[in-house]
């Protein structure tokens, strides 16, 4: 499955524009007094300013082939500061999410995902 283009809303969309365009380096497509897009590999993430009482917060992740994670992770490393439990900064999981979309879709390999 290819996901074109994913809008999030936030509150704090001109920090996460620093974030995203000035630290990790990611391309600006476009920019407006209400939110901007970048390019994220072959996906589109738009960020929507919302002010909304509740502060909504997201979790996202990206796909990275296991092939490109050691370099993948040289360049995140390269750009922030690695988050880190039981003083490792790589930590597997599988998600329900990945789960059921192996099952859906029948994907022989095991839904797993290293966060760094």
């Amino acid at each position: 499955m290819n996901i074109n283009k994913v809008t999030l809303y936030s509150h704090a969309w001109n920090e996460m524009r620093n974030f995203y365009v000035d630290v990790l380096g990611f391309e600006l497509l476009s920019q407006t007094v209400d939110g901007f897009e970048i390019k994220a590999g072959e996906s589109v993430l738009e960020i929507e300013k919302k002010h909304h009482k509740e502060k909504p917060f997201y979790h996202f992740a990206m796909n990275i082939p296991t092939n490109l994670f050691a370099s993948a992770k040289a360049w995140a490393k390269s750009k922030v500061e690695l988050t880190r439990e039981e003083d490792d900064d790589e930590v597997y999981f599988i998600s329900r999410i990945s789960s059921f979309v192996n099952e859906r879709f029948g994907h022989k390999e095991k839904a797993a995902s290293r966060k760094a």
